[in-house]
């Protein structure tokens, strides 16, 4: 395998190492293209739902960073957390 790599500067990409809900609360309005949320913790246990990061209040803030043609992208290996959030992402949207 090689293990030359190659850099390239990218002025629209942004990486945010860390706790992501958090962040929501600074970011002005309609900043974002899309929102990616990669295999989160699921908390599976029914009584820990509450720790799930797809959260009302949560949707709440991503709708209001996010372009109006924004998306957000969610790639989990939990049912659980899969049911939880179309869950909530379809309560949210009616």
């Amino acid at each position: 395998p090689n293990k030359e790599m190659t850099y390239k500067e990218y002025q629209n990409v942004r990486i945010f190492q860390g706790d992501g809900v958090k962040l929501l609360s600074h970011l002005p309005c309609k900043y974002l293209d899309a929102i990616l949320i990669t295999f989160p913790d699921p908390w599976p246990k029914e009584g820990h739902s509450h720790w799930r990061v797809v959260q009302p209040n949560v949707l709440v803030e991503m709708h209001r960073v996010l372009k109006c043609d924004g998306k957000v992208f969610v790639a989990t290996d939990a049912e659980c957390f899969n049911d939880w959030t179309r869950n909530i992402f379809t309560q949210e949207s009616s």
